[in-house]
Parts: C-alpha cells; structure tokens; sequence
C-alpha cells in the first residue's frame, strides 16, 4: 500500500533459545516437533511449572515439572537449570524478565550493527527488528554470537532482504 519494502529479523525461538544457551546449550533443531505440534504445551509448560503453594505437595509439583519437560525433550541441564533457579520463586515473572532482558540485549545489538546498513529506518518490534527499504547485505546476521551461541535469526540474509529458510 505504501510501496515500502520491510524486512523483518526475527530471534528464532527466542525464550527457549536463550534458556539453552543461558545453559551453554545449543537449542535443537526442530525444538518444537514437527510443524510446531508441541509450541503450545512447551509455552504453557515454561508459564505454568513453578510451585503453587497450597497445590499438590511441593515434591509431586517438582516431580510433575521434571517429567512435562522430559516429555517435550528438553535437555536434562536446561531442566535442572529452570527447576534449580524458579521452580520455587516467589515472583514468576523473574525468569521471563531474565529473557526479556537478553532478547532486549540482542535486538539492541542488532539495531547497533544496523547503523551502519542502507535504509530507510529500522524499528524493534518484541523480538525482531523491522528494517525499511533495506539496502544492505546484512548476512554478518548468519555468524551473529550471543551467548557463545549461533544461529539466532529466522532465514537466509540477501540484498533482498530475509529469505525464510524451510524446517526440516
């Protein structure tokens, strides 16, 4: 409509991909099964495994935690490392402010790298950066490091922009 060319970057799985490499884990490939069958109950899973006083017994709620992340697959120390440091916080929110500030540290790093590319302006929007007109080859996103882990934006980068790249 307004003839613009947008180009998004967007964190690929961003929360879980930040808890794995929190770990010093790589997040695996096709993390959510096969066509994202599982995204809905490793989302609820990650709002909902925290202790609920006044529930179950606290050693049944751990226990109960433990299995539901064995059963979407999460690595052993990724589940250690959320049972370990949130299962029993009072304050539930801690952990997805813990995320949201290192998504905020990556998109600011993104928006930084992105002062030197041709465009008409970039802004952040949650977990990527919508770049306008891009004009630049912004494939240095491919070798992108945070964490000491890659592989943290959606597609294949080009002149034109973000190509996505098929899942296996």
């Amino acid at each position: 409509r307004f003839n613009i060319d947008v180009t998004e970057v967007d964190i690929k799985n961003a929360y879980p991909r930040i808890i794995y490499a929190i770990c010093g884990l790589e997040l695996p490939k096709n993390f959510y099964g096969l066509n994202k069958v599982n995204k809905r109950g490793i989302n609820t899973l990650l709002n909902n495994f925290f202790y609920r006083p006044g529930g179950d017994e606290k050693k049944k709620q751990r226990y109960d935690a433990i299995r539901k992340f064995k059963k979407y697959g999460f690595a052993p120390e990724v589940s250690k490392y959320l049972i370990d440091n949130y299962f029993e916080s009072n304050h539930r929110s801690i952990i997805f402010d813990i995320i949201s500030h290192y998504e905020n540290d990556i998109i600011s790093e993104v928006l930084e790298l992105g002062k030197d590319w041709e465009n008409d302006g970039m802004i952040r929007r949650h977990d990527s950066v919508l770049i306008f007109n891009n004009k630049s080859d912004i494939s240095e996103l491919e070798n992108y490091e945070f964490l000491d882990q890659k592989g943290w934006f959606n597609g294949r980068f080009s002149l034109s922009g973000v190509v996505p790249r098929k899942e296996n």
